[in-house]
């Protein structure tokens, strides 16, 4: 049997600023096009969240998915995560792609139906889900480690993530988020209250390491393993000071609501930014208005839609069925 796990609120405050600078990041219009994005301000933006947001989901996934005991049950986990993970991976994924072929006639790159086998290799026909399919594989090699992460072995996937991973190509970087992981699981094994114990100064030296290493990333990519560390770190350090606080609390059911957001997202801001964006070429518009309707609608459609029937929120959350209301 899994021990209990004690709740830390200030993870779920982390989730949902993770997530807000998610859905920031996938609405700024232009971001993906061989033209790059328009506004030099919100290519900075731009630059800043995808040099750590999705590390942190991941150093959280880690935190969390190591047992309190060894004495736990492989099999039971396993199901779990393919629960939780790779249903809605493929569930949603599916569901996806007739609108993705009607999409293609206004995307640069149309989808080809005649790569719909490659979802069993990450490439989903919505893009968004591959951190789903990549957390599953970062959980198998959790469980296959028995989640005994010493100092060696995170040494070792930081080689993986910075020098091996960008000449192999895989899909999806697995290589690099999975010291990510790792990295949640060492912390959790041997430095269960490193957040707790940050000194201020250590804060204020994380986000001097971080804005510096941002302004030279575009000229040197290696330096996002660095930023992802210290974003990741300063994330958590400001979500655990954000505890008792309205904001705190409002945040932390945005990141109670992060799986159901970070599925739903993407889908809902399409419309809004085929009109304002594509169609009238309004660029700040487009951006707000996608930004606030990817992350109000999901909340309310999944918390008064979704979640109260059990058979979906299963297979669009992979929630169990006594958490889906």
């Amino acid at each position: 049997m899994m021990e209990e796990k004690k709740y830390l609120p200030y993870l779920d405050i982390a989730k949902g600023i993770g997530i807000i600078l998610v859905v920031v990041g996938h609405c700024i219009p232009d971001a993906t096009s061989a033209g790059g994005i328009s506004d030099d301000c919100l290519r900075w933006v731009d630059s800043v969240i995808y040099s750590f947001h999705m590390p942190l989901f991941f150093f959280i996934s880690g935190y969390l998915a190591a047992p309190r005991t060894a004495n736990f049950s492989v099999r039971e986990l396993l199901k779990k995560r393919v629960s939780r993970l790779l249903i809605p991976y493929f569930f949603v994924g599916l569901c996806y792609m007739p609108f993705k072929l009607v999409l293609s006639a206004f995307a640069n790159k149309p989808y080809d139906i005649g790569n719909l086998w490659q979802i069993v290799l990450g490439v989903n026909p919505m893009g968004e889900l591959w951190f789903l399919y990549v957390l599953f594989l970062c959980t198998v090699a959790g469980v296959l480690l028995r989640f005994r992460v010493d100092g060696w072995l995170l040494l070792l996937a930081a080689v993986l993530a910075v020098f091996v991973q960008p000449i192999v190509h895989f899909p999806n970087a697995p290589l690099f988020f999975l010291f990510y992981f790792l990295g949640g699981i060492y912390v959790k094994r041997h430095q269960p209250e490193l957040v707790e114990r940050m000194q201020r100064w250590q804060m204020v030296l994380l986000v001097v390491c971080f804005a510096a290493m941002n302004v030279w990333l575009p000229a040197c990519p290696q330096l996002k393993f660095l930023t992802s560390i210290c974003g990741t770190l300063a994330c958590l350090w400001f979500s655990l000071r954000l505890e008792g606080t309205s904001w705190g609390a409002r945040l932390m059911v945005v990141g109670q609501y992060s799986m159901d957001i970070y599925i739903l997202s993407d889908m809902i801001k399409i419309p809004f930014r085929m009109l304002l964006w594509n169609h009238w070429h309004l660029y700040y518009p487009a951006f707000i208005v996608c930004t606030v309707a990817a992350l109000a609608l999901p909340y309310y459609l999944s918390r008064y839609g979704i979640r109260r029937v059990p058979w979906l929120a299963r297979l669009v959350l992979g929630m169990p069925r006594k958490k889906a209301h």
